[in-house]
């Protein structure tokens, strides 16, 4: 992930749909929309963010700021008062290659962390994730594209 990019959160909210606390099965659903203009409410973790416009909306960019040696995975943004179980996170979100990566096909990856466990004591992630490989997604080989939305169960299952 060397090659990462800017990843874009283009309404600049994220929108969570989660299963209501009630027991019983025909429970309501109950969605939570939590505004990522509050950059203090926010932990960036080896990334720089910051406010743009980006075709006309405002949006949150986020920027790999992690050393050249650094592991992947540790890269990403947390909210701190998203709280999720099970359900379903909308966000429209986008992302490029580093026009500095070192690569002769530079692809780039984007995603969404959820249950982002920190241990604190040993600065320790775990976390799951869906993310995008947008050159994937456009690549005229079938292969790449089936490689286009991979998950992840990070530090286990990279």
């Amino acid at each position: 992930m060397k090659s990462l990019i800017a990843a874009i959160a283009v309404l600049a909210y994220l929108a969570i749909g989660a299963l209501g606390q009630a027991p019983s099965p025909k429970a309501a659903a109950r969605t939570t929309t939590i505004p990522l203009d509050k950059l203090n409410e926010q932990q960036p973790r080896n990334v720089k963010t910051e406010w743009v416009t980006y075709k006309g909306r405002k949006a949150l960019r986020v920027i790999d700021a992690a050393p050249p040696d650094a592991a992947d995975g540790i890269q990403l943004v947390i909210l701190n008062k998203a709280e999720f179980r099970d359900g379903t996170i909308q966000i429209e979100l986008t992302g490029e290659p580093n026009p500095t990566a070192k690569s002769a096909a530079p692809r780039g990856f984007v995603g969404v962390a959820f249950r982002v466990n920190l241990d604190a004591a040993k600065d320790a992630l775990k976390y799951d994730c869906f993310y995008l490989r947008p050159t994937n997604g456009r690549a005229d080989d079938q292969v790449r594209r089936n490689h286009s939305t991979p998950y992840i169960s990070y530090p286990d299952f990279p």
